[in-house]
Parts: structure tokens; sequence; C-alpha cells
């Protein structure tokens, strides 16, 4: 039986042929920049380096009127504030959420904390300062959803129920969605020099609106590029990591009317 050396790659004139050949080193180094590339482009996207989106519209003043609420209760020290319609528009729920941030930004409790959080970091280092806030949040606040599907007893209709918690609300019961976290970090970060955004998004170009988040634009002594602050992402992430969208919009921090 003739011995098949053809199969043997190890030695022989096969072995310096192939090596030889442009063909085999062309079909390496495409294998080389596809693996490069998908690698490269993970790591972006996991360090927010990616863009995630078109870039968003920002909207200077909100021109939203809340109606008056349906019914106010203080229960425990808490005041629950209930507002009750059909439909409120994106304007109108950051409405809301504007008013949440700028609670937190008049609590002496939230820039006690934010000071302590960040007191590792050098003057007017705002990549910093944003860092240690969003590590820390991360660490203490536990994302969940809003309230369940519940029927109201007036309608006999199945309600949807959305929490907006104050900012030291959320920090005290170590949990809320993302429009309780927006609250609580944009707060942190306004309350000590930042310049905040609330940005909120929505999967698709001509999609719902469905994710909010603070971004903070750095250099903090020099605002210049946003940066998000998202703690909510399920994924390890960092301060300018962002969940891939359609559209976008940013909000300022609004003193309320």
């Amino acid at each position: 039986m003739t011995d098949p050396v053809w199969f043997v790659l190890g030695s022989g004139e096969m072995q310096r042929s192939l090596f030889k050949s442009p063909m085999f080193w062309g079909a390496v180094g495409t294998a080389a920049a596809i693996t490069a590339v998908a690698f490269y482009r993970k790591r972006e996207h996991l360090l927010g380096r990616e863009k995630a989106g078109p870039e968003p519209f920002l909207v200077k003043r909100n021109p939203a009127v809340i109606p008056p609420p349906t019914e106010v209760r203080n229960i425990d020290g808490r005041t629950l504030t209930r507002y009750e319609t059909s439909k409120f528009s994106i304007d109108q729920r950051l409405k809301l959420i504007q008013k949440r941030v700028w609670d937190g930004v008049n609590d002496p409790r939230i820039r006690k904390l934010a000071l302590h959080v960040t007191q590792g970091c050098g003057r007017d280092d705002g990549a910093c300062e944003a860092q240690k806030i969003f590590d820390f949040a991360k660490a203490n606040i536990r994302y969940t959803g809003d309230v369940g599907p519940v029927i109201n007893p007036k309608t006999g209709e199945v309600d949807g129920i959305d929490y907006y918690q104050n900012p030291w609300v959320t920090y005290e019961y170590k949990g809320g969605d993302c429009d309780d976290a927006v609250g609580f970090v944009g707060s942190m970060l306004a309350v000590i020099g930042h310049t905040v955004r609330l940005r909120v998004t929505a999967p698709s170009r001509f999609g719902e609106w469905a994710h909010i988040y603070p971004a903070t634009l750095l250099p903090k002594d020099n605002p210049k590029k946003a940066r998000a602050v998202d703690i909510t992402l399920p994924w390890k992430a960092a301060v300018g990591s962002e969940a891939k969208y359609g559209r976008a919009r940013d909000y300022t921090i609004e003193a309320p009317a």
C-alpha cells in the first residue's frame, strides 16, 4: 500500500508551498480581520464608545402642562399624588420626572451623598465624578419594574400605573425603574455642578418611547459631549454605555413653574 504522505503538512514540499501561497495568507488575514472587527465592535459597544443612535433632539424648554391631580394622599409620612388620565404625552411624563430631579437638586441629603461618593475625585474631574456616581448607584439601586396591571374599580378596565419616586425615596427604597433611576442619578450629578440631560429613547425610528436615563456633558468645566450614565443596563456597562435606539430626545432640568 502506498503511504499517503500528501496528508502530512508538518514536513515536506507541500508545507513550504502552502505557507508561500498568497491565497492561504489572504484567507488567514481575512479571518483575523473579521475576528478583530467583531471583537472591537463588541468592546466599543460595552464601553459605550459605539454610537448608539442618531443625535438626540434637544428640548430646551418643555412645553407640557400637567393637569390637576386626581387625588393626593399622605401615607406614613409620604405624599402620593395621583393623576388619572387616558393618555399622558411624553412631554407631560418628562415634566413630572423633571420635577422629581428638581426635588433631588433641592435636597441637602442628595448633595451630601454626592459629595461623599465623589470625594476621591480631583477638582472639576467630571469624568471621575460621573463614574463614581454610576458605580455607587449601580451597586445600591436595584432595577425593578413598575406596578403590574391592575383593575381600576371605577371603570373595570385594566390600567397601567407609573410611579415617579422622589430621588431620596429611590435611594431609601434601594430600587426602582428607569424613571426613578434617572431622578436619583440626574440629581446626584446636577447637585455637584454637572450639566445634565434627561434622555428618552425609542427602540426604532417610529417606535414608542420606551426608556429614559441621564447624560452628563463633559468636560464638566467646559460642557461639550453628552455621556450616558445609565445604571439600568443588564450587561456590564460604564459611563457612556447606551443601548441601541432609533430616535431620542434630550430634556434639560427645569425648575417647576
